[in-house]
């Protein structure tokens, strides 16, 4: 879900049932309602071992009015688990909690795998009405802010990719969307592994869209070019 500028939502931007793994989330500008209480980027029911979420590069500016237990980036609802795996960088916001919570219980993010990075609590300057409404002007906080590796691999003005759905200095959507092209090395290999923990040793088998070339570490950080390339079950 990418290069979408909505304002106005009730409650959310994403609404989710069940369990949904790899969810990609970037380049939003997301303006919540001015009413109703609640201000979600994600609600998640049920959650049945959601994983793999990267969450980056996004404009999220809650209602002040709500109150502060209502104010999540992520909540899991009528659940006992939140997602696991989850990346939350980039992200500019404003008047929102940078937190998961289970319910209005807040979920640690060491037990869970989450990790924040990078994210900026800041107003984005961002013009609501208008012709070149949502676009950030000169002096917006969201300009050269982003996480360049994230949606756009080559097409960003100035030192870095912009946080929102628009690149300062390009006619609009011209650099902010990308292709389909730029979007497809982002979706995260799957694995035959299901449990959350195992005793002596264990196989694994990884899988990803044809074609795709798949590095990986055993130490917890994060894998680049020069980690080593899957080439049969680890």
């Amino acid at each position: 879900v990418f290069n979408n500028v909505v304002e106005n939502l009730s409650m959310r931007f994403v609404g989710l049932k069940g369990r949904v793994e790899n969810l990609r989330l970037f380049g939003n500008t997301v303006y919540l309602p001015e009413g109703g209480g609640q201000s979600y980027f994600v609600t998640l029911g049920n959650n049945n071992e959601s994983r793999g979420w990267l969450l980056a590069n996004n404009v999220i500016v809650g209602n002040r009015g709500d109150p502060a237990a209502s104010r999540q980036l992520v909540v899991a609802y009528e659940s006992t688990t939140a997602p696991r795996d989850l990346r939350v960088q980039h992200n500019l916001y404003r008047d929102i909690a940078m937190a998961v919570t289970i319910d209005d219980t807040p979920a640690e993010p060491s037990a869970w795998g989450h990790r924040y990075a990078a994210n900026l609590d800041a107003d984005p300057g961002l013009p609501t009405s208008g012709t070149y409404a949502f676009q950030p002007p000169s002096g917006s906080a969201v300009i050269d802010r982003g996480d360049p590796r994230v949606g756009v691999r080559t097409a960003f003005v100035g030192t870095g990719r912009d946080i929102g759905a628009f690149e300062y200095g390009q006619p609009a959507w011209s650099a902010g969307p990308g292709t389909t092209t730029d979007v497809a090395y982002l979706w995260a290999p799957t694995t035959s592994l299901r449990q959350n923990a195992f005793v002596d040793r264990v196989e694994v088998d990884l899988a990803a869209a044809p074609g795709a070339e798949i590095r990986y570490t055993l130490d917890g950080s994060e894998p680049g070019p020069d980690s080593a390339r899957y080439t049969a079950p680890i």
